[in-house]
């Protein structure tokens, strides 16, 4: 598996599915990280106020490190799905199991025309499983990736 090709794939559906949030859950989720990398805006020097996509500062609000958390949770169980694949070769996602593809050389009829036998390639089935260069990635894997691992495990 090509490492880059697989993290420049899920990191592209992490993105598209972080611009698929709600205003509100964006903004949770920019102010839980930095609270947890900083601790409560405004509560240290370390950093500056942290500001949305658009350069304006955030507050809280109204949300607490638990609040932002919960909303973060209820937007991802309508998001993610449970499982993603991953095509390394040809650098598309799919929710979708990937399907098998019709025999080349029984072109589907499970019987090798040469031979008038059953087809040797597909073992009579009439086509093969296309599994190169697919990967698996389970659900906590993609909430990693659209949040990050430190606040991935607080939600």
């Amino acid at each position: 598996m090509s490492n880059k090709v697989y993290e420049k794939v899920l990191s592209a559906w992490a993105k598209e599915t972080r611009a698929s949030f709600s205003p509100e859950v964006r903004k949770a989720i920019n102010l839980a990280s930095y609270d947890l990398h900083f601790g409560p805006p405004c509560a240290s020097d370390c950093a500056d106020p942290p500001t949305d996509e658009h350069g304006n500062e955030n507050e809280w609000s109204g949300f607490s490190f638990d609040k932002a958390c919960k909303t973060i949770k209820e937007a991802l169980k309508d998001v993610v799905p449970n499982t993603l694949y991953v095509n390394t070769d040809s650098e598309y996602y799919s929710e979708d199991m990937p399907c098998d593809i019709e025999c080349p050389v029984c072109e589907g009829s499970k019987i090798d025309s040469d031979e008038d036998t059953e087809c040797t390639n597909c073992a009579g089935t009439g086509s093969i499983q296309d599994n190169e260069g697919w990967y698996q990635v389970e659900r906590k894997d993609l909430i990693k990736a659209i949040l990050g691992k430190e606040l991935a495990n607080y939600v």
